[in-house]
């Protein structure tokens, strides 16, 4: 594809036709050329996330554990809260690409860059997102991304609406610990709590359901000793293991679409510099376009990536409609 972008020149771009249009590089043009050219889209693989035998069982189990805590703590929708922790990759590649027919062997671009950074989103079954925390890997403030011209307009709005919460990891990776897994509950998560038993006039010891999956450090003596001692209003209540995509709402509904505007906010800043770069060499011999891949220019236009994620899910009717089956939770307690 690069070798071809080299070949065929920019100037198309700009050239002005008879009647006054200008070349439209659209999607048919596109599959036409490459077709005729031999090349087919083609799909790498991976394998799949194994259920495990019992999962139906398993999700019995914690379904019936939800709904005695329901049943008997009267907990409303808006204190059941679910988080999830994604990966979402620094320079976000794809799962097919356009190759020769017939190579066995297909190269993706960008599919083996290893940087990334982890984000901690939560929903309650009443609709409400709250805001999502952004791991990024490091040991100082340094490695968080920083307010430029280009990310300003999406800094305003996080500000304003606090709607992210950018923490470093501690160390050299951009998972969880248990350093940023306090702060998303002490800043995130018990606030939400805090603020919602105000608003529905409930008692500050109003017992809250908080569901994760069953990660290490989810499941660590330490975190559970921690979350019992300083807030024992939290009941947690773990996903079966290999069973997220199954009984997780965040995993189920919310994360595809997240990754999905993740996604479309990248490719619409790399599409925008190398419209960029096309009009610098629009009268000069067409060359390769280098996209900027460096990481402290990654991590600042994250921030605009976030925001429009943040907003492409924070609809209380889609939250609801994906987290239909912990509502069902309620239907079982009248």
């Amino acid at each position: 594809m690069i070798s071809m972008i080299e070949t065929h020149a920019p100037e198309i771009f700009a050239r002005v036709a008879k009647d006054g249009s200008r070349f439209r590089c659209s999607e048919s043009f596109v599959r036409s050329y490459l077709r005729g050219h031999h090349w087919s889209v083609r799909r790498s693989t991976r394998a799949a996330q194994k259920v495990p035998a019992d999962a139906e069982k398993q999700c019995e189990q914690s379904f019936m554990r939800q709904a005695k805590a329901i049943r008997d703590d009267g907990i409303p929708a808006a204190l059941r809260v679910n988080s999830d922790q994604t990966n979402v990759q620094a320079v976000p590649g794809a799962n097919e690409t356009w190759n020769e027919a017939g190579q066995k062997q297909i190269t993706v671009n960008g599919k083996d860059d290893k940087r990334a950074f982890t984000v901690m989103n939560g929903i309650s079954a009443s609709g409400i997102v709250l805001p999502m925390q952004a791991i990024y890997a490091g040991k100082t403030a340094a490695v968080l991304p920083k307010r430029t011209l280009e990310n300003a307009q999406a800094w305003d709005e996080i500000e304003k609406t606090g709607t992210v919460h950018f923490n470093w990891s501690g160390n050299d990776s951009y998972w969880s610990t248990m350093h940023t897994m306090k702060i998303y509950v002490n800043d995130i998560l018990v606030p939400y709590f805090t603020a919602t038993k105000e608003e529905l006039r409930l008692p500050k010891n109003q017992l809250c359901i908080w569901q994760i999956d069953c990660w290490s450090v989810h499941r660590s003596e330490e975190f559970r000793a921690w979350m019992s001692t300083r807030h024992p209003d939290i009941q947690l209540e773990y996903v079966p293991g290999g069973c997220t995509g199954i009984w997780q709402a965040c995993d189920v509904g919310i994360q595809r679409v997240f990754k999905h505007a993740i996604r479309r906010a990248a490719r619409a800043d790399m599409i925008a510099e190398a419209l960029s770069e096309l009009r610098k060499d629009v009268n000069e011999d067409a060359g390769a376009i280098h996209l900027s891949k460096s990481l402290p220019v990654i991590r600042n236009r994250s921030v605009g990536w976030l925001y429009k994620a943040y907003k492409a899910v924070d609809d209380p009717a889609f939250v609801k409609k994906v987290c239909t089956f912990l509502l069902r939770l309620v239907l079982i307690t009248n």
